[in-house]
């Protein structure tokens, strides 16, 4: 009786582990695919001294300066 009331609430607790893992896990390469772009924007207008690239950078839609904040922070 008592290891079925423990094997309740242990596999729950381990699938649900599994699940919040993979979940991170997937939300840290999404977000790492979306800093790509303004990663890679920024490194090429820092190697021209800021002589070309403003305007892609300027346009960059607020989700991806987001996830570029969250990598350099992370």
């Amino acid at each position: 009786m008592i290891e079925v009331a423990t094997d309740a609430i242990v596999v729950p607790t381990i699938v649900l582990i599994m699940i919040v893992r993979a979940a991170r896990r997937l939300l840290r390469r999404r977000r790492t695919r979306t800093a790509e772009r303004p990663r890679l924007a920024l490194l090429e207008f820092v190697a021209e001294a800021g002589a070309e690239g403003v305007d892609e950078l300027v346009t960059m839609p607020r989700r991806e300066w987001r996830a570029t904040a969250a990598e350099a922070s992370g």
